[in-house]
């Protein structure tokens, strides 16, 4: 089953900002999104560890980044 928005967690990804959310309807292919979010194209190996993306953890997801801003 192909999900439409999957959160995605690369190997080593946490020095890259992940896991993020990949769509594939708006990302283009995973590979092309991973690179242009950073991801060294050397590391990138599949599979991936991915899982479904519900909106509630979207939002708690951005809320935790905005009050890390505000404590900068």
């Amino acid at each position: 089953m192909k999900f439409k928005r999957q959160w995605v967690d690369p190997a080593e990804g946490w020095k890259y900002g992940f896991p993020k959310i990949y769509d594939s309807d708006t990302d283009g292919t995973m590979e092309e999104w991973l690179l242009k979010n950073g991801y060294p194209k050397s590391m990138i190996e599949f599979p991936i560890r991915y899982w479904l993306a519900v909106a509630e953890e979207e939002e708690s997801v951005v809320k935790i980044q905005l009050d890390k801003q505000d404590n900068v």
